[in-house]
């Protein structure tokens, strides 16, 4: 019977160390995997905070009547060639005047701007000079400027920057982010 337990005993023993030494195996190849994909996020996470782009629009406090200026900033260096972007508006409470084109885009080959009355938008086009810079540097890209109607009814004015194209020199999309602005009237 002694000889039975023993057996029983050395049995569990040599289980358990099996089990421990297992379950240490495994834990070590966790934590590396867990390693090995914090770091992969990590370098990944790195490169897109560089290549994306980050556009501002200000926020803006005014008066019925008075004129006022969206200005439109780059805030970081970004490497898109070619944009085109929509500045949306309320052509009830805003009076397009015109625009001014920002140092981050003077260097193009191409800038075209149009106020789309019907639908209320203002249209900008940048297409990079083909032997010039190419990376776009921050800075401002553009100033609105417009009019507070004086039969405003609400005291914030709806409106929104869009890009709907922002490609690098091999055609890929360029990842951005906007921090939109917010126009309120007094």
């Amino acid at each position: 019977m002694k000889k039975k337990k023993k057996g029983i005993s050395l049995g569990v023993i040599i289980l358990g160390i099996i089990v421990i030494i297992v379950t240490i195996f495994l834990i070590k190849k966790i934590m590396l995997k867990e390693k090995v994909n914090s770091e992969n996020n990590e370098s990944i996470s790195n490169s897109e905070q560089v290549k994306d782009a980050i556009f501002k629009v200000n926020d803006i406090k005014s008066s019925k009547g008075k004129e006022i200026t969206v200005e439109i900033e780059l805030l970081n260096n970004s490497d898109f060639v070619a944009a085109n972007f929509e500045y949306r508006y309320d052509s009830s409470s805003l009076e397009y005047i015109s625009y001014e084109i920002g140092n981050s885009l003077k260097d193009g080959a191409m800038n075209l701007v149009n106020n789309d009355k019907a639908k209320d938008k203002v249209l900008i086009g940048f297409v990079a000079k083909p032997d010039g810079e190419k990376k776009i540097k921050s800075g401002k890209i553009i100033d609105i400027k417009f009019r507070v109607k004086d039969n405003l009814a609400q005291n914030n004015i709806n409106n929104k920057f869009e890009c709907t194209t922002l490609k690098k020199e091999d055609g890929t999309d360029v990842k951005f982010n906007i921090h939109q602005g917010k126009i309120e009237v007094n």
